[in-house]
């Protein structure tokens, strides 16, 4: 009796191939991952400006107050030049910003009235600190203001 055994012989996996296989399924996932990718990225910038968009608003409702209150000396209306704001909050969301009052119509226009009544814009202006180069996001929103001068 014959016995024939029939060796088997197993052919491994080379590095080479494994490789080739790695390459492969990362050319067919870097397509679809790339969307996502850039979906998360501008989810967040929404997020941040949202976050923006919110804290303005509480800004602009403060000095609203405080003009109301008088708080808000009335040289700095006038003089019509940039404030920086500084606020933990608004570096924390990655953003530096100014306001500034300027006057769009003054009635009367003579100085000598006692009563006043100015049409004031509160501008602001935000930068990206996290950006660098772009144009800054702006907020403007016009006031009604009545200024009586007590004659003594």
């Amino acid at each position: 009796m014959k016995w024939h055994f029939q060796i088997k012989t197993r052919r491994h996996l080379l590095l080479l191939e494994v490789l080739i296989a790695c390459l492969l399924v990362a050319i067919v996932a870097i397509p679809l991952l790339s969307p996502l990718v850039w979906m998360a990225h501008k989810q967040q910038q929404l997020s941040r400006n949202n976050a923006l968009n919110h804290w303005v608003h509480l800004f602009y409702a403060e000095m609203l107050e405080k003009l109301y209150r008088n708080v808000v000396p009335w040289e700095d209306l006038m003089k019509e030049t940039p404030t920086s704001i500084n606020n933990k909050k608004l570096e924390a969301l990655g953003f530096s910003g100014s306001y500034c009052f300027s006057i769009l119509y003054q009635k009367p226009k003579e100085k000598e009235s006692l009563l006043h009544f100015y049409l004031l814009r509160f501008s602001l202006s935000f930068d990206d600190l996290n950006q660098g180069e772009t144009t800054p996001m702006k907020y403007s929103y016009d006031l009604f203001v009545k200024n009586e001068q007590n004659s003594e």
